[in-house]
This record gives structure tokens, C-alpha cells and sequence, in this order.
């Protein structure tokens, strides 16, 4: 009976702590799975010590705080081993919950509006040309602009609405009840409406726009990950467009799944600066070394090498292309700045397609990089292709 009343006192008093703790908009599942597979080891070895303690506390009592130390160091190396796991699950800069909270917390939603016979949609949300902001200003002072960005996202969340961030400066809102893709969309275009107002850092108003892509359970996608690349997909049309905010259409998208795959995973390797430039000599007809050519190279962690012409035709074809050619030109520049500083002075150029040319303020945004960089025009070319 003792044995019974302790076990019962234990699961109860566990349980009621894990929902205290867990924040309670969709994240108790994630926190009590793992905190149920570590604490259940904690009561098995209560337990399990729990006749030794009886024995011991009907013969020598004065022994019981022995036992004290090791339980208590146990039970908090468990507590400590949850908060680690739960921090897994957020965005260590801004606070927000990050994509693999994401992709669960959407997985569990996408359940519930299947047994209730709702919709449940997702916004995805791209900041426009931050790179350029963030290049311009340092990393520093764009994190700053981010809190913002992510503050100002969660006090414009509608009730029920959950945001992530994904990486670099995009982020996403779950809905997990909508009851239509027209609702959706006027979410979407609130929040962009909201982060696109001016921010201040430090005296300097700046401007941010951001661009929008909306995917609707079950209308676009029956599962999480899905669900997030018709988004995403919806997202570059919105940026390329320049409409502000897309819902995902399927006549207007000519990606496979596969490819769909890809582009999310190029974008997330340019965000981690995985995307590398390779070098190639230009030589005249006498034998000297012109200039150098820079060549994008991609290894897939799991795909290993990606052709350019594969990656580059879906970066042109979804919007990504001048996030690609930012980064091109900011890597490239920094290694010429290098050489520069080594005495190696030579020129090196750099492949830019013809919608890059007319994008706005594309001309201006070179120049401060050359500027930022201290290299000259003369060391960089632009080859139109």
C-alpha cells in the first residue's frame, strides 16, 4: 500500500509539473515526450530504492539523508538534461521557437484540423534585401534589427497564431485553425503590413519590407514538410512579383518535389555559408594570368555535388537568384580584399544575370560593397549571363 500511494504520489507530482512548465501553445507534446523518457529512468530508481529507504527508515533513521544527496543530484541532472532539450527547440537570438518546432508543433496541428474537418495554414516570411541592410550596417546591428523584427512579429500574431523563425531573416506562423485560404491570406498580409513599418536603430529609421507566401492544409499539402515548401514557394513568387504576399497556386509552380527539396536546402546554405566559390585563371594568348573567374560550387550534405547548372536554374526560376548573386559578390569581394592585403592584385569576375542588372538598387549595392571591402572597381567584373 506505502508502495502504491508513493508511486501514485510520484506520477501525479510529475505530471503536473511538466504542463506547469511547458508554455501552453501546442508545446507540451515535444516537452513531455522528452521529459517522460528521462524522468521515468528518475522514478524507475526511486522506485526501485524504495524498500532499502522503508528498511531503512523503520531501523536506522538517522541514515535516511544519506540517500537524500544522490537522489537529488539525479533528479536535478534530468531537470537540467529537459531544459537542454527544450533550448534544441528555440532560436538562440531571438527567443522564437525554431524549425523543428516548427515542423512538429505544424504535424500536431495538421492532426487536430483532420479529426475537426478545419483548415490550418502556414505563412512563410522573407525579409526583402536584409542581406544588403545586414552587409551595410554589420552582423551586430542586424541581429538588433531582428529582435525588432521578431518582436514586432509576435505582438501581430492573431490569437491562436504561433511564429518561428527558420534562419537568417526568415520566419514563419503557424495558424493552426483558418477558416478559409482568403482568411489566410489577410493574416499574412497584416503581418507584412506590420514588419514592413520603419524601425529605429539607434536614430537611423530603416525600412524593411518583407514579402509573404501562404500554403493551406489539406488544399496544398496534406503534411508538415509539404506544407512548408508550398509556402516557401508562394514566398520567392511574392518576392519575384513583388506583390507582397502569394498564396501557393500549383499551375503557377513548375518545381517537382524533389526540386522543391533542393531549394529550401540551398537557401539554407547560403544562410550557413555553405555555398563555395572556386577560382578558375583566365589566360591570354601569351601565357600571363588576366583575371579569375569565380565559380559557384555546391556539396549537398546528402546529394554531394550539386551541378551549378541544376541549382542556379532553380535559384533563377523561384526568386532566389539574387539572394545567390549578393552572396557571390560578398564572398568574392572579401577574398579579393584578402589577395589585395597579401600583394597579390588581380581582377576577378563574377557571373550576374540580366534581371539582376535591372533590379533596383543593384548598382548602388556593388559600389558599397566595393566600398565596404576597400577594393577598387577595376578588380571586379561583372560578366551578364
Amino acid at each position: 500500500e506505502l508502495l502504491l500511494t508513493a508511486s501514485t504520489y510520484l506520477l501525479v507530482t510529475r505530471v503536473l509539473l511538466w504542463y506547469a512548465q511547458a508554455p501552453h501553445n501546442g508545446g507540451l507534446p515535444t516537452i513531455a515526450r522528452t521529459a517522460m523518457l528521462r524522468q521515468g529512468l528518475v522514478a524507475v530508481a526511486l522506485l526501485g530504492l524504495a524498500p532499502l529507504i522503508c528498511a531503512v527508515a523503520m531501523s536506522m533513521p538517522v541514515l535516511l539523508p544519506l540517500f537524500a544527496v544522490p537522489l537529488i543530484a539525479l533528479d536535478s541532472t534530468l531537470w537540467i538534461a529537459r531544459a537542454r532539450a527544450e533550448e534544441q527547440l528555440r532560436d538562440p537570438l531571438t527567443g522564437l521557437p525554431n524549425r523543428q518546432w516548427l515542423l512538429e508543433r505544424t504535424w500536431s496541428a495538421l492532426e487536430d484540423a483532420e479529426s475537426i474537418g478545419t483548415r490550418s495554414a502556414l505563412v512563410l516570411i522573407d525579409l526583402d534585401r536584409f542581406r544588403a541592410v545586414n552587409d551595410t550596417l554589420g552582423h551586430l546591428a542586424g541581429d538588433r534589427l531582428l529582435l525588432q523584427i521578431a518582436e514586432r512579429l509576435r505582438l501581430a500574431l492573431p490569437r491562436g497564431a504561433e511564429a518561428a523563425r527558420l534562419g537568417g531573416d526568415e520566419f514563419a506562423v503557424l495558424l493552426p485553425h483558418t477558416d478559409s485560404t482568403t482568411s489566410a491570406q489577410q493574416v499574412a498580409r497584416h503581418l507584412v503590413a506590420e514588419l514592413s513599418s520603419p524601425l529605429d536603430l539607434d536614430g537611423l529609421t530603416l525600412v524593411l519590407e518583407a514579402s509573404a507566401g501562404v500554403a493551406v492544409y489539406p488544399d496544398h499539402a496534406l503534411d508538415a514538410e509539404g506544407l512548408l515548401r508550398r509556402a516557401d514557394v508562394a514566398m520567392y513568387q511574392a518576392k519575384r512579383d513583388r506583390t507582397g504576399v502569394e498564396v501557393y497556386e500549383s499551375k503557377r509552380d513548375s518545381n517537382t518535389p524533389d526540386r522543391l527539396g533542393l531549394l529550401g536546402d540551398l537557401r539554407r546554405a547560403l544562410d550557413a555559408s555553405e555555398v563555395e566559390l572556386h577560382y578558375q585563371p583566365k589566360v591570354r594568348f601569351d601565357g600571363q594570368v588576366a583575371g579569375l573567374e569565380a565559380l559557384v560550387r555546391w556539396v549537398h550534405p546528402e546529394r554531394g555535388r550539386v551541378p551549378p547548372d541544376e541549382f542556379i536554374a532553380i535559384a533563377e526560376s523561384s526568386g532566389l537568384m539574387p539572394h545567390l548573386t549578393e552572396y557571390v559578390l560578398e564572398t568574392a569581394l572579401a577574398q579579393v580584399a584578402r589577395w589585395r592585403a597579401q600583394g597579390l592584385f588581380v581582377p576577378v569576375a563574377v557571373n550576374v544575370s540580366p534581371r539582376d542588372v535591372h533590379t533596383p538598387g543593384f548598382a548602388g549595392g556593388v559600389a558599397a560593397r566595393l566600398a565596404r571591402h576597400g577594393v577598387p572597381a577595376g578588380a571586379l567584373q561583372l560578366e551578364i549571363t
